[in-house]
């Protein structure tokens, strides 16, 4: 997307992408425990905890 590309945006939804929809190595319910209440959930709250601390350092 126009203006999004290189954005805090755009690397959170990189992580989400990759741990929502790439991610394949499990079953589909297995796969869904972890998105919602597993490691896939913990992995994407450290991703947007760390873009929310970054994010001050982007501000004019």
């Amino acid at each position: 997307m126009k203006g999004v590309e290189g954005t805090l945006w755009a690397a959170y939804n990189g992580v989400t992408e990759m741990l929502d929809h790439r991610k394949i190595r499990q079953m589909a319910d297995q796969r869904l425990a972890s998105i919602w209440f597993g490691e896939a959930n913990r992995v994407k709250a450290r991703a947007l905890t760390a873009a929310v601390e970054i994010l001050p350092h982007f501000r004019n």
